[in-house]
């Protein structure tokens, strides 16, 4: 079962079944969601799955209890060379680390690790960021206020990616990410204007991703030799107003690159597709090939059993369930194919998932695994006889005696389709571009097999908006730019973060218009609600899963978009009010903070005095990483029901040097003192060589803008104390004593800046850096693990002159910053 096989990958890992080279498979996950459906867009070669074996195509996208219909789909490419050797390309379920590599292929250097870690990533870009800048830029000719997913996007020559990313772009001759050229000149310049753009398109998409990633790995899914392959992915969908196919349809380009020194015959491309339409035990397959479409239904009235999870943990879409599709748009299918997770049902072992790179090629060229060719009757696989045929299941099961599986009365097992487009003589340098359409068709007024009509008339529709470019495909959703509703920004700061509990708190329960739009992060036009709140914002903003009522259901949002800002967000300057309302004390194996030694497992309790009227906080926990090497939170008071909480740890903190843990926790209505929920337990651990200088031997656990609020969500005054952490072998350096080295050995770039430079040494590794304010307050800084380059943020990019404090082994260097 699929909850059994991911079970197994995750307990397999940590022993080391599936070590590697930590470059072989790209981690990175982007969600698309610009419609109706919210999916997973992978760098590996998969894409809709959530990397712990999870998949992600939910639609209709209404929460966190969305079903799914695409559990994983893989792109398969496979040839064969000038002396008859299979190549093949593939991924699966990637679990195991079998994906592909990130970034552009490297014959040389194959799937360098410093490349892998630099474009082990997916960009995107939203249609709201494209319409800002376009407004800035046709207002003088002259950008003001630069957006960094439109400055950042990896457009061929942008001559801001590197200060962004900290790394080059290639120059390929090829193209990277693609975007309207104001100027024709064939490269990327955001100051004239360019922006993200889809080829295919003369409508601007909700949302477009890219990313890049080859297959230059030394772990193939199947056993075969790679095919020496580049990859530039990008996906897009639209939101329209009223109700269309396009609002519940994704698309996807994969521009093929060969950078193989030899020529590939025979060579096919597809797509292998888990397509689980909520309960995975209940599917069919079908395929309609005039319309280069395969598609997944389900077997009767009901997705699951009485409309109910068909196993634990697995959500479905009980009646009228829909029609999962994936049409190829700009080439004519080829093949299409099915075969069976062989652990379940009893399916003959020919038709279950291929374990050979030769077994994967049949696959692709319309063969079962054992080499038998697909003919026409019951499974499709009939050794020694039958109708030959291209496509499995290529009737119309709303027609009796066309061959589909509901015709032929088979049993649900659990299928995987496979189709494939026919490339021919692939030749080194050669470029295949396949486009598809993954669309998802439901009528609350049809039955699993009159969905099949709908879907064939929306597929239709959909292959003609492409072929006419979009151009008056539907009449797009407008984009807000007044008092917008970001659906988990509750209390409208420009975030999505641990304070957006608080107004969830203290106005459960209220009600107001339901919004018109989606809950995706994104502007949305919302009605006013009767009521306005202290912070001078309309009620309508708390409503995050826009349904009219105001309940714990709307913390979901948040959780969900945590960490998204808005276009206009500015973070506030760091506050550590001080005050007896909240407190610390040692816990468990620690007595004292005094004396601490370095590598010791550090425990402290944060609790709260009853304080009048308090009835939510929220703060962020911060340690200096000079200091302290990990902070893990336990949060245990108990609610009960009476308090709800959000908290979520800072991998990328926001304040560079810090470990940081946001925690927001508010009551419910009619409960007791907060003080009898709020009871955190930190644990951490003392650097276990210090990296000396240290301006101090002392350090603390500090709140960062700790918050409370009363019952009306008027702020109050409230403060915590700072615990003084002692520890005497860290020695205390002044400059006085320190060693002064060659500022010339430092090189910074660029200076003047945007608010982010790179700091890089000549002779000695980068051991600690500290950005000074003008009149040396310290603003932000940290250890720099030795590197030889160090990329700096300057905190909101606020204009101005600071001084950097770079230290080596050597000694320590001071140089003028100038931010513009």
């Amino acid at each position: 079962m699929k909850q059994l096989r991911t079970l197994l990958l995750i307990l397999l890992l940590p022993l080391g079944l599936f070590a590697q080279d930590e470059c072989t498979s790209s981690t990175a996950i982007t969600y698309l969601h610009g419609n109706e459906i919210r999916a997973a867009i992978n760098n590996n070669g998969a894409i809709f799955n959530e990397g712990g074996g999870d998949g992600a195509f939910l639609v209709p996208y209404n929460g966190a209890l969305t079903p799914t219909t695409i559990f994983t789909s893989g792109l398969w490419m496979g040839g064969l060379d000038p002396g008859g050797n299979l190549k093949l390309t593939s991924t699966t379920y990637t679990s195991g680390g079998e994906g592909l590599a990130a970034g552009p292929y490297d014959a040389e250097l194959g799937a360098d690790l410093e490349s892998c870690s630099n474009w082990d990533r997916v960009f995107t870009v939203h249609n709201y960021d494209i319409f800002a800048h376009l407004d800035d830029f046709n207002d003088n000719g002259t950008v003001d206020s630069p957006i960094e997913a439109i400055y950042g996007w990896p457009g061929r020559g942008n001559p801001y990616f590197f200060d962004i990313y900290g790394f080059e772009l290639p120059d390929l001759i090829y193209g990277l990410a693609p975007f309207f050229d104001q100027n024709g000149n064939g490269m990327y310049d955001p100051d004239q204007g360019d922006y993200p753009f889809i080829p295919q398109s003369e409508a601007i998409p909700a949302q477009i991703t890219f990313s890049i990633f080859n297959d230059a790995s030394n772990l193939p899914e199947f056993g075969a030799n790679p095919l020496s392959l580049e990859v530039h992915l990008t996906t897009w969908s639209y939101f329209c107003q009223g109700d269309d196919p396009l609002d519940r349809t994704l698309f996807t380009s994969h521009k093929l690159i060969s950078k193989a020194f030899e020529p590939v015959d025979s060579t096919v491309v597809g797509f292998f597709i888990d397509s689980d339409l909520g309960c995975f035990t209940d599917d069919y397959a079908g395929t309609a090939p005039d319309i280069n479409t395969v598609y997944s239904y389900n077997a009767d009235l009901i997705d699951g059993e009485n409309g109910t999870n068909c196993q634990a943990g697995i959500l479905t879409y009980g009646e009228n369930p829909p029609v999962q599709a994936v049409t190829v748009l700009n080439h004519e299918l080829y093949k299409s194919m099915t075969f069976n997770n062989s652990g379940v049902g009893n399916p003959n072992p020919g038709t279950t998932d291929p374990q050979q790179g030769i077994e994967a090629y049949r696959y692709l060229n319309g063969e079962w695994r054992d080499g038998t060719p697909l003919t026409e009757g019951g499974t499709g696989y009939n050794p020694g006889g039958g109708t030959p045929s291209d496509y499995i299941f290529s009737g119309d099961p709303n027609n009796p005696g066309e061959w589909s599986m509901l015709d032929e009365n088979l049993i649900p097992l659990d299928s995987r389709q496979l189709f494939s487009v026919e490339v021919g003589t692939w030749q080194p340098g050669a470029i295949f571009e396949l486009d598809l359409a993954w669309s998802f068709h439901q009528d609350e007024n049809l039955d699993h097999i009159q969905t099949i009509n709908l879907m064939k008339d929306n597929v239709e529709e959909i292959q003609e908006d492409y072929d006419n470019q979009f151009q008056n495909a539907c009449i797009l959703a407008p984009v807000c730019t007044i008092d917008c509703v970001w659906s988990g920004d509750t209390n409208n700061d420009g975030i999505a973060n641990h304070e957006d509990l608080l107004p969830i708190g203290t106005a459960q329960g209220a009600t107001g218009p339901i919004r018109d739009g989606l809950i995706n992060w994104a502007p949305y036009t919302g009605l006013d609600w009767s009521a306005n709140l202290p912070g001078g914002f309309n009620a309508k903003h708390i409503d995050a899963n826009a349904d009219g009522d105001v309940t714990q259901t709307d913390i979901a949002q948040i959780e969900l978009h945590y960490g998204l800002i808005t276009p206009s967000y500015e973070m506030p300057d760091p506050v550590y009010p001080e005050g007896p309302e909240l407190y610390w004390e040692p816990a468990l194996t620690t007595s004292s903070f005094d004396n601490l030694e370095g590598g010791q497992n550090v425990f402290a309790r944060l609790l709260a005095n009853p304080t009048p009227d308090l009835y939510g906080v929220a703060f962020t926990i911060e340690l200096d990483e000079d200091y302290f090497s990990n902070l893990s939170i336990f949060l245990i008071g108990d609610c009960d029901g009476d308090c709800w909480i959000v908290d979520k740890e800072q991998i990328t903190p926001s304040i560079p040097g810090t470990l940081e843990y946001d925690i927001a926790i508010t009551k419910n209505q009619g409960a007791g003192d907060l003080a009898d929920f709020l009871e955190v337990l930190v644990s951490t651990t003392l650097q276990a060589e210090f990296n000396d200088p240290l301006p101090s031997n002392t350090t603390g656990f500090r709140l960062r803008n700790l918050r409370g609020i009363d019952a009306s969500g008027n702020d109050l005054t409230i403060g915590a104390t700072e615990p003084i952490l002692t520890i005497p072998e860290i020695t205390v350096v002044n400059s006085t004593t320190e060693t002064a080295i060659d500022a010339s050995t430092i090189s910074i770039f660029p200076n003047p800046n945007p608010g982010r430079f790179q700091a890089k040494s000549e002779l000695y590794p980068i051991e600690a850096w500290a950005l000074y304010s003008i009149d040396g307050v310290r603003i932000t800084g940290g250890m720099a693990q030795n590197a030889f380059q160090q990329a700096v943020n300057i905190p909101n990019a606020t204009p101005g002159v600071y001084l950097l404090e770079v230290r080596t082994a050597a000694g320590r260097s001071m140089h003028k910053i100038v931010c513009e």
